[in-house]
């Protein structure tokens, strides 16, 4: 590009990467994957390893309402379980999309 002296104007290339942007996430997101095929299976904003457990098996209670989630999962098997006098439980599973392990 000219100037309007009719030389050319100078002009810096600079890197910029995601890093660099002004906007501002709400947070790290992590991924996780299955651990028999390797595809993604969830992308939540909170470490599981520090989501609490339930007393009775241990499972981990991630609260869909307070942490953001998308689930690559299919919807599985709905298993009720008889939890001791007047208390059933319903677990909703989850299988790997990928067709060989889920």
């Amino acid at each position: 590009m000219q100037d309007q002296d009719g030389g050319y104007k100078r002009f810096q290339m600079e890197e910029y990467t995601s890093e660099d942007s002004h906007l501002k996430s709400k947070g790290k997101l992590y991924q996780y994957y299955c651990s028999l095929c390797g595809q993604m299976a969830l992308v939540t904003d909170c470490l599981l390893d520090e989501l609490p457990r339930r007393s009775t098996d241990g499972a981990l209670a991630l609260d869909e309402n307070t942490h953001f989630h998308k689930k690559y999962l299919t919807l599985g098997e709905r298993v009720c379980l008889d939890r001791g006098k007047d208390k059933i439980e319903i677990q909703y599973r989850y299988n790997c999309k990928n067709n060989r392990c889920g």
